[in-house]
């Protein structure tokens, strides 16, 4: 069965990870997905955060096993700081639909691949661009990653340690939601595509992508001038008696109550009062409860709340995710026959369609994998791949001998 965006080519010149994420969900749901790739490693990095960083013939194939990021997609390694690599970028651009890109403003254009040279070859084309502080503004000039962006838009301050001290989330969800929302933009561009035939121009500012995390906490806000509040005791990470953890979430009143009961603390119920967003239990309270939660081990206690039907869940470390049964259930775990890493895991597929699901193709491509039959699809001669090959304009991979 096709998949649901089978028929779209995207061609995608982001590195790291937001870029690369969304280019993933992209190409899991059928997208055709070519990864434009530097034959520089960019001062050591890898092309996606999951690519080695001093690659070999031998580590890249290892590599390209567990990469997740990069499984479905074709690999083309072209300088585009030539004008012979540009050329080949413009001609790519003609028969995609999407182009992707992670720079920092200015760069596209310096390298002949911004959305004003680009879209003048092709007016469908919708292109994205995912950068730090978006394309204009008094941040524009200003590098950054996920906990800068996070900084800026207040994220970093609703969450805080026990002094009230801001903490990061040990995610990169920042990075991750841009590349989201550049999903849901190119999406969206294309369905718009339909209806006037012309592509445009998709502004993802990794900025913009936290200041939605706040949504909540700014109505609030604004309506009342409240802001989230730090350092204050809660129940939201709970230690257990055999030193794991618990997270509970209980605060509508029914829940609470139940978690109460479950805990045996009928006299904790109406201790309660108004926090940030919504009812949070008093100091005095926290104390007690984490007390009791402390006489008895992680599973016993989520058997115990589960059971209660209150807002529960262990506090998984990354080797019992993927032994949870709810995770197993969702299909979250992908067990692949490697041709020579034998049977390697990968993370599984988060969107779910009923007619046209996502599906595992091909693991990711050695960098420069399929430089020479794009090339050639283009119209280039064998002698002229080669020619681009000596010039150091293109990088074809080469099986290790």
């Amino acid at each position: 069965m096709p998949g649901a965006l089978e028929g779209l080519r995207i061609l995608d010149l982001s590195r790291l990870l937001p870029g690369p994420s969304a280019s993933m969900l992209l190409a899991d749901l059928g997208a055709e997905v070519i990864k434009v790739e530097s034959p520089e490693l960019l001062g050591g990095r890898g092309h996606d955060v999951l690519s080695p960083d001093d690659p070999t013939p031998e580590n890249e194939r290892s590599y390209a096993a567990w990469n997740s990021l990069a499984r479905n997609k074709r690999s083309l390694v072209v300088n585009l700081k030539s004008p012979a690599g540009q050329r080949i970028a413009h001609e790519l651009a003609k028969t995609a639909d999407v182009l992707l890109e992670g720079f920092r403003p200015g760069v596209a254009a310096r390298l002949r691949v911004d959305y004003p040279t680009i879209s003048a070859t092709n007016p469908r084309l919708v292109y994205c661009s995912i950068s730090g502080y978006g394309q204009s503004g008094p941040y524009v000039d200003l590098p950054g990653h996920d906990p800068c962006y996070a900084s800026v838009a207040g994220v970093m301050a609703c969450t805080s340690d026990a002094q009230g001290d801001p903490v990061g989330t040990g995610v990169q969800l920042v990075d991750y939601g841009s590349g989201l929302f550049a999903v849901i933009g190119i999406l969206a561009a294309l369905r718009a595509r339909d209806m006037t035939g012309r592509g445009q121009f998709v502004d993802v500012s990794m900025l913009d992508t936290a200041m939605h995390f706040i949504t909540a906490y700014s109505a609030f806000h604004f309506r009342d001038d409240r802001r989230p509040q730090r350092g204050r005791p809660n129940l939201v990470v709970l230690r257990t008696k055999d030193g794991k953890y618990i997270s509970t979430a209980n605060r509508e009143p029914q829940f609470w109550e139940r978690f109460c009961k479950a805990i045996g603390a009928d006299e904790l119920i109406p201790q309660r009062t108004k926090g940030s967003l919504g009812f949070e239990p008093l100091p005095e309270t926290v104390a007690r409860a984490r007390a009791i939660i402390a006489t008895k081990t992680r599973d016993e206690w989520f058997a115990i709340l589960k059971k209660a039907d209150t807002c529960v869940a262990p506090v998984l470390e990354i080797d019992e995710v993927f032994e949870d049964p709810q995770v197993l259930h969702r299909e979250m775990l992908l067990e692949l026959d490697h041709p020579t890493e034998g049977r390697v895991q990968q993370i599984g597929f988060p969107i779910k369609l009923s007619d046209t699901p996502a599906t595992f193709r091909q693991f990711a491509p050695e960098r420069g994998r399929d430089t020479v039959p794009l090339l050639r699809e283009l119209g280039y001669a064998a002698d002229d791949v080669a020619r681009l090959e000596r010039e150091g304009v293109v990088v074809a991979w080469r099986e290790p001998s």
